[in-house]
């Protein structure tokens, strides 16, 4: 109970407060328009203390020149050079035509085999893949061309211990 007789005598006070306040300081009108007039700081101090007299902003200007004068040109500059390039005509560069898959064959692939055969010879994907082990699995006889002698790595494994030289140990020269 006490406690309640205490908030209202405290809510009083601050009404009576709020309307003391309103009545010493006078109802500005503010404009909500979004343009905002010279008219409406003409009597601000903060607005008058901050605004510079001409001779003020000549001097400031120089300042700034003075001091960002290598900015200056190099934006001149830039500006002269747009305008050059843009009096010269684009350089056009010939771009080669990549082949689209398909493209090229002269004749066309009677099985899906041939034709993976046929993107693997034009596209060497890597030295490391075997594709004499492709084409068996295919079942086709490898072209002479194409087919290059290589040992498998287990067998060049096996024939280093032969030969003397381990995996963990290379022989130094």
């Amino acid at each position: 109970m006490e406690h309640a007789m205490a908030f209202s005598s405290a809510e009083q006070r601050a009404q009576l407060h709020t309307m003391w306040a309103n009545q010493q300081r006078p109802q500005k009108e503010v404009s909500m328009s979004e343009v905002v007039g010279e008219d409406e700081f003409a009597n601000d101090p903060e607005v008058m203390y901050c605004l510079l007299s001409p001779e003020e902003s000549l001097v400031k200007e120089r300042l700034w020149v003075n001091e960002n004068r290598d900015w200056l040109r190099n934006q001149q500059e830039k500006v002269f050079r747009r305008k050059a390039e843009a009096d010269k005509p684009k350089a056009t560069r010939r771009r080669r035509k990549k082949p689209r898959i398909g493209e090229g064959q002269t004749s066309p692939a009677s099985t899906a085999a041939e034709a993976a055969v046929n993107v693997m010879k034009e596209r060497a994907f890597s030295t490391r893949i075997n594709y004499d082990a492709i084409r068996s699995l295919f079942d086709m006889p490898s072209p002479p061309a194409l087919a290059r002698p290589r040992a498998p790595r287990r067998a060049t494994r096996e024939a280093k211990p032969a030969l003397g030289m381990t995996w963990r140990n290379p022989p130094r020269v």
